[in-house]
């Protein structure tokens, strides 16, 4: 009987290996080891091609390994890690021959660059695009990506620039297939004529994540009432105007009529109060969101006062945000629905800023080896 080895298992598995492991790994370390692994990579074509954090050097070995009518994902980076990425991209691979692309990530993307990919990637079987171009305020990404994919087979679409209630409505109206929509960085005003309009979109969008700047309740259910599909909803912003958001009977009015088949409802709300309101009080806020709808759900809520600085948080508990600011305060005033103490509180943020902790200085020597500008 002989001894089992990775060297008995079927390609097919394999590949399913492989699936799992990065890049660098695949070409450097696993297709190395003999000469039936080598025949296994060229075979292999479903790379998921991740560029985050790869160095100039690795980038370059790599490259000469990848084989664009075998890539299904692709994930490109201008951050400060791998500055000039995206373009030296462009320069080295025709995108047109990426012809199964599937996925594809740019991040920190000019409006140059992200024209000329997207331009040869909307014939592609894409299913989920996600354009990141925070750096550039006046950027016409959505509209070009409306454009490019308007009934298209696309079911994820995430977007980090500014945008417009507008644009919204044209993506929840035009993208038909469309399962997971992520918007980040958005600038909505009160537009009470699209209130009429918003009424005649009725999108089959499961999961909706927005993070916004000083947004109105009029905007938000707006929005909420052309996506009476959503199973996950994640709300984070700075409510302006009206206090409803605060009222958790309010929100349980609106979502039995408006949102039934909602099973996870994540959500981070924040303001600033005037001092001098007397009336004031977080245990009231709480109060509304102790009924049996919320906890039969076990839809946790906290809320949050700090005196010092007269900011007011509403939270999903665990928090919903990757990123919090952390205030070690005597001054802060705390209370929850919850009746015991939530250890996973965290678990969904990534990283604490905190204000006791000096900034870390990066030096040039430390960014150098992933510059693609050099």
């Amino acid at each position: 009987m002989s001894t089992p080895s990775l060297y008995t298992l079927p390609i097919e598995l394999l590949h399913r290996i492989i699936d799992y492991v990065d890049a660098e790994t695949i070409f450097f370390s696993f297709r190395n080891v003999c000469k039936y692994f080598y025949t296994i990579i060229n075979s292999y074509n479903q790379y998921k091609l991740d560029f985050r954090s790869i160095t100039k050097p690795a980038f370059h070995r790599v490259r000469h390994f990848i084989q664009p009518e075998n890539v299904i994902s692709l994930i490109i980076s201008n951050e400060y890690k791998t500055p000039g990425q995206i373009n030296l991209f462009i320069s080295l691979f025709n995108i047109n021959k990426f012809t199964r692309l599937r996925s594809l990530t740019l991040i920190q993307v000019s409006d140059s660059d992200m024209n000329i990919y997207l331009k040869h990637v909307s014939t592609c079987p894409l299913v989920s695009l996600s354009i990141d171009n925070r750096r550039h305020w006046k950027s016409n990404a959505t509209s070009v990506t409306i454009e490019l994919f308007m009934h298209s087979p696309l079911r994820h679409l995430a977007l980090t620039q500014w945008s417009s209630i507008q644009k919204i409505f044209h993506i929840l109206l035009y993208f038909l297939y469309l399962e997971t929509l992520m918007l980040d960085g958005l600038l909505m005003p009160d537009i009470d004529e699209y209130l009429i309009t918003s009424m005649e979109i009725k999108s089959k969008l499961k999961s909706l994540t927005m993070n916004f700047y000083y947004s109105t309740v009029n905007t938000i259910i707006s929005i909420l009432s052309c996506t009476p599909s959503l199973i996950h909803l994640k709300l984070i912003g700075q409510p302006t105007a009206s206090g409803l958001v605060w009222d958790g009977y309010w929100w349980t009015e609106f979502i039995q009529k408006n949102l039934p088949k909602l099973q996870f409802f994540e959500f981070f709300f924040s303001k600033q109060i005037d001092y001098k309101e007397s009336t004031f009080d977080i245990e009231s806020i709480i109060t509304s969101f102790r009924t049996s709808f919320w906890l039969e759900k076990r839809w946790y809520v906290a809320c949050d006062y700090y005196k010092d600085t007269h900011e007011l948080k509403l939270y999903s508990i665990p928090i919903c945000k990757p990123t919090i600011l952390y205030r070690p305060t005597p001054n802060k005033i705390s209370c929850s629905n919850l009746t015991n103490d939530a250890p996973y509180m965290m678990d969904n943020v990534c990283s604490l800023i905190l204000n006791l902790i000096p900034t870390t200085t990066v030096t040039s020597d430390d960014v150098c080896c992933f510059c693609f500008d050099c």
